[in-house]
């Protein structure tokens, strides 16, 4: 399955880290991530941006958008699955292994995988059939002992996912990256609730089962959680990718 890595021009050091970090991840594949300064207003005249209602999407928010949709449509296109990589993940030591293991567990069926997702994140998945599992970690302690993760081999297991925010790693079946697609685009005015939140782009909330937390639409993460119970999503966990999500250097908040 290709490996395409998500990564903006300008970002340089961050690529050079990425490869860095993760040099045991072979045929990782670069894409020129769309800068979404000066998108802004053509979004809003073509009706893909609905501003005025809350929107929260940043520009570096709307750029990263566009570039997941784009491999969407690559992945449709080409008719094969895609691994789709942001550039500050972290790989553990023998994803290539569990990866492949894993994958041969799922029904063919599956549309979207997600080997990881932001720690600060509420996860809520079905343990069994007969009910779910909400739950969070401790990513305070997680992003101080990040860089063991590269030489930590992790045994995980894929559950049915029902919400979690983050996509520093997932892969994306063509029939998945349709209905995503169909899902997010156009761009348009609709009904909201819990579960078809997500564009428009506005200020539309998200409640977690077991939480009395709301999410606000801030990015096509949260655009992508509001999808997951209606499609055939998964989650690894414990994650074989991870990210420490900082937001000191986070390109998505500019």
């Amino acid at each position: 399955m290709k490996k395409v890595l998500i990564n903006l021009d300008r970002s340089t050091e961050r690529l050079e880290t990425f490869y860095r970090v993760n040099s045991h991840i072979e045929g990782v594949e670069r894409f020129s991530a769309i800068e979404g300064k000066g998108l802004r207003q053509p979004l809003k005249q073509s009706g893909m941006l609905l501003e005025g209602e809350g929107v929260e999407y940043t520009d570096g928010a709307l750029g990263c958008a566009l570039s997941h949709a784009e491999q969407w449509r690559l992945a449709i296109s080409s008719g094969g699955g895609r691994t789709v990589i942001e550039d500050d993940a972290v790989f553990c030591k023998n994803f290539e292994e569990e990866h492949k293991r894993l994958l041969n567990t799922l029904p063919e069926t599956w549309d979207i995988i997600l080997w990881g997702y932001n720690l600060t994140s509420p996860l809520s998945y079905d343990l069994l059939p007969i009910f779910f599992s909400c739950m969070t970690l401790d990513s305070s302690s997680f992003r101080e002992n990040i860089g063991l993760y590269p030489n930590t081999y992790i045994s995980s297991g894929f559950f049915k996912l029902i919400r979690v925010i983050g996509t520093p790693c997932y892969s994306i079946s063509p029939k998945g990256a349709q209905k995503f697609l169909e899902f997010c685009f156009p761009i348009r005015l609709i009904e909201m609730s819990p579960s078809e939140f997500c564009f428009p782009m506005r200020g539309a909330e998200m409640r977690y089962p077991s939480f009395s937390t709301f999410v606000t639409n801030v990015g096509i993460d949260v655009s992508m959680a509001a999808l997951y119970p209606q499609v055939e999503a998964y989650i690894c966990t414990p994650p074989l990718v991870v990210t420490s999500n900082d937001k000191t250097i986070n390109q998505i908040l500019r």
